[in-house]
């Protein structure tokens, strides 16, 4: 089921990109792959043209095709207008947390042996996204789908165990062994829609946010400790889905400056499947390196 679920995710992905090859044959007719300010232009060449590469004194680099009856036409490498943004690739990395139903970061007193280590609880997903050509000219207004995978990690401040018992989690508190390892890492295969738009005057103070949701699905997960004992280090790995919710929904909102930004992932389905454990609400919130 999992590898179906990845593979029909990255035939969404070639959906995306041959949609982009489908625009009308012209001599613009480009994809970009963009991720920061690097950027790889793929260029399709009109039918009864040939080209040549070139550097002009004043426009920058450019491409030129002649067709049969010796009529020029040429693109500047250099147009940052030309077909829109393309494929974009975008990082996030973040800390990972969860919330009481009631949004307090404060768990109850029956619950608080699920407190989390903060500093060690961390995030890291890539993503690979489409812009749909822009809403508003200039880029201003525009959508932005993607697929990506997400990797997170949960770790524990107190000694606990983590265990499934009559298709319940439970967690109990270890009062022999000091770990210096205890989390649980989910990874998921994950699916944004993103509404972003630019403000500002561009190359100067242009900044851009977006908003929108995140689909999941998760794929593996595992609980792992790390501890001294009295003869050697114990490294303790369990595999299972400890009940967390197969799949997950989150609300963005993302702030950008060029390449650089914030994002807040908020969960709209708990981390856990429900009446399982407590209700708990995920959280992120970090850094982002591309994707504006």
């Amino acid at each position: 089921m999992k590898t179906t679920i990845i593979t029909l995710s990255f035939l969404l992905l070639l959906g995306l990109v041959k949609a982009q090859d489908s625009i009308p044959t012209n001599p613009n007719d480009t994809t970009k792959i963009v991720f920061g300010k690097s950027e790889v232009l793929i260029i399709k060449k009109p039918t009864g043209y040939r080209y040549n590469m070139g550097r002009d004194s004043i426009t920058g680099e450019v491409i030129t095709w002649t067709d049969t009856n010796s009529h020029n036409k040429t693109i500047n490498l250099n147009d940052t207008n030309n077909n829109g943004r393309g494929i974009g690739l975008y990082v996030d990395l973040g800390t990972n947390g969860y919330l009481t139903p009631t949004n307090s970061i404060n768990l109850p007193k029956e619950y608080d042996l699920l407190e989390l280590n903060y500093a060690k609880s961390h995030s890291i997903s890539w993503n690979i996204t489409f812009t749909v050509p822009e809403i508003i000219k200039k880029r201003r207004l525009y959508i932005q789908p993607g697929i990506g995978i997400d990797a997170r990690t949960y770790s524990f401040k107190n000694n606990i165990g983590l265990g499934i018992g009559n298709d319940t989690l439970n967690y109990t508190l270890d009062t022999i062994n000091d770990f210096s390892k205890n989390k649980l890492k989910a990874t998921y295969v994950q699916v944004p829609l993103l509404l972003g738009m630019t403000l500002g005057k561009k190359d100067k103070t242009e900044f851009s946010i977006q908003f929108g949701v995140i689909g999941s699905y998760l794929l593996r997960s595992r609980f792992k400790q790390k501890y001294q004992s009295s003869e050697a280090k114990v490294k303790n790995k369990i595999r299972d889905d400890f009940n967390l919710s197969p799949f997950r929904a989150d609300l963005t909102a993302r702030i950008g400056l060029k390449n650089f930004g914030f994002f807040l992932n908020y969960g709209l389905t708990p981390l856990f499947e429900k009446d399982k454990t407590t209700e708990l609400i995920p959280f992120t919130v970090g850094l982002t390196v591309g994707g504006f």
